[in-house]
């Protein structure tokens, strides 16, 4: 996707089978929103985001292979979900306000109950679940923290945003 300066967003290329990077070739990246594809951290841009919707799948996915029952895991992909959901909302409201310490504070906010959700994973034996999540935690909430310093990542029409950040 490439976001135009009036930020419409527009699909860039869709490509299937070989190298995902490739799409990206000859296009200037501000920034980048993947589903943590190994070809496409290698893209130089200057805002890389992890898609909200991929890493809860991915916690889902592990949860499972850690051996966690369907209805079980819906508990801790939906504090995921709604985390992240959180900081999507808030970042959209204070942004348009230019409150940029009110989304330093839902930053701060969404690491600490990140790091909560990990903590009872790692208590409820789902060790390589709560180490994602801690691992992956600063790259889910970049497009926040660029908000801090007044680069706008977010859309002006909620369709397009919801679209973006997934």
């Amino acid at each position: 996707m490439t976001q135009d300066p009036e930020h419409h967003v527009h699909l860039a290329a869709v490509k299937v089978d070989g190298p995902a990077q490739s799409v990206l070739v000859g296009l200037e990246v501000d920034g980048l929103v993947t589903d943590d594809d190994s070809g496409l951290v290698a893209v130089p841009s200057r805002v890389h985001q992890l898609c909200h919707v991929h890493f809860v799948r991915l916690v889902g996915e592990l949860l499972r292979e850690e051996g966690v029952g369907l209805l079980d895991r819906e508990t801790p992909t939906g504090e995921v979900r709604g985390i992240l959901a959180r900081l999507r909302h808030s970042v959209e409201f204070h942004a348009t306000r230019r409150e940029w310490r009110a989304i330093a504070e839902r930053v701060r906010g969404t690491l600490n109950e990140l790091e909560g959700v990990a903590r009872r994973l790692e208590r409820g034996a789902c060790p390589h679940s709560a180490r994602t999540i801690r691992r992956e935690a600063k790259a889910l909430v970049v497009f926040a923290e660029v908000a801090v310093h007044g680069i706008s990542t977010c859309p002006r029409r909620r369709t397009e945003w919801s679209g973006l950040w997934g």
